[in-house]
């Protein structure tokens, strides 16, 4: 069999069965060719990573860890280039953000925008704000329902994905990992996405689990770990 028969026979093989929230579920429709060449395609659908409804809020740390606007946006481009590998819709994926420094701001809900574009442009004009890092704000912001809430477009047939994206260790760890075990212990899924060798056991400890842990050397390796990232929420880090 062909390397191109092969593709065809996984695209049209249904991969993972995801539980949502108890009793519901929903089928990740796996579409390698994404994986199989990661540069840039004229077919919009061969960038289509799975398809699946879950709600996913990014978490970006904007504090003086990060050092400077150029590494903030380096940070954004690899939230905004992961959930452009997916189909945004109120049927599929909806994506909200959060940036937190000494305190979590929310950048906008999962109900405000349902493409790519407004994704996209929502996420990268989110503030720089360079002061202490309180991971535990942004998680704490989570866990009280602000994120996931109904009233914030959250569904209730849909998973739940945090994803973390720091460049060092919070002031309050103890309290970060609190709020990210009170949030796994309600179904919710965590990534833990770390920047630089300043990212230590917080970072380990808040992931659902050690495939969920991705490091990258610094901001301009970061996009390096997109696609590692994107495979495994397709292959069942929602199971």
């Amino acid at each position: 069999m062909t390397k191109m028969q092969l593709l065809y026979v996984h695209f049209i093989v249904t991969a993972v069965m995801v539980h949502l929230m108890g009793t519901s579920s929903t089928v990740l429709k796996y579409n390698p060719l994404i994986f199989e060449n990661e540069t840039a395609s004229n077919d919009t659908s061969s960038r289509i990573a799975c398809s699946a409804a879950v709600d996913i809020v990014f978490l970006i740390e904007s504090s003086e860890h990060v050092k400077g606007r150029e590494n903030f946006t380096q940070m954004l481009w690899f939230a905004s280039n992961i959930s452009h590998s997916f189909l945004i819709s109120p049927d599929d994926v909806l994506v909200a953000g959060v940036v937190f420094s000494d305190v979590a701001s929310k950048m906008f809900d999962l109900k405000d925008h349902r493409d790519k574009a407004n994704v996209q442009s929502a996420l990268l004009n989110s503030p720089y704000m360079e002061r202490d890092s309180r991971t535990d704000e942004a998680l704490s912001l989570v866990e009280q329902g602000e994120m996931f809430g109904l009233q914030a477009g959250g569904r209730y047939n849909a998973a739940r994905l945090v994803i973390v994206i720091m460049a060092g260790s919070s002031s309050r760890p103890d309290k970060a990992l609190a709020s990210a075990k009170s949030l796994k212990d309600q179904g919710v899924a965590i990534i833990s996405v770390g920047i630089g060798d300043q990212v230590g056991w917080e970072l380990t400890s808040m992931a659902s689990g050690p495939q969920e842990i991705f490091r990258a050397d610094s901001f301009h390796s970061l996009d390096r770990q997109k696609y590692k990232l994107i495979k495994r929420i397709c292959d069942g880090v929602l199971d």
